[in-house]
């Protein structure tokens, strides 16, 4: 399976949801989208359409994101994209793009604030 590096910025369309898997391993799912805007070719600039996410973090970082940020921040987020292809629910036999955190500080505020370490 071919991984893609990712890097974006944009805004929490929802709180990140955090559970835990039966071994008790933290995992939380992001959602976000990026947005563009395009420059006329009489200057004014015009918003394009938004690109919405969905984004996996795993561990300690997990725990950490949920704590820091909420609906509607502004943030950095780098990772690698996946392909996958849901057999149930409304998407079932599509082939879908996901995203997956690959380092502990792959979520940031924007303006560079890391997120929250734990006590």
């Amino acid at each position: 399976m071919n991984e893609i590096s990712f890097a974006a910025t944009g805004n929490l369309t929802a709180d990140p949801e955090l559970r835990f898997t039966p071994a008790g391993r933290p995992v939380a799912t992001v959602r976000f989208a990026v947005n563009t805007r395009k420059r006329t070719a009489g200057g004014d600039w015009v918003d394009q359409p938004a690109s919405y996410f969905t984004g996996t973090v795993w561990g300690p970082m997990a725990e950490r994101l949920v704590e820091s940020v909420k609906k509607g921040d502004r943030v950095l987020v780098q990772g690698v994209t996946r392909t996958y292809t849901p057999t149930e629910g409304p998407r079932a036999g599509e082939t879908c793009p996901a995203w997956r955190s690959r380092s502990r500080r792959s979520a940031r505020r924007c303006g560079g604030a890391p997120l929250r370490s734990p006590s």
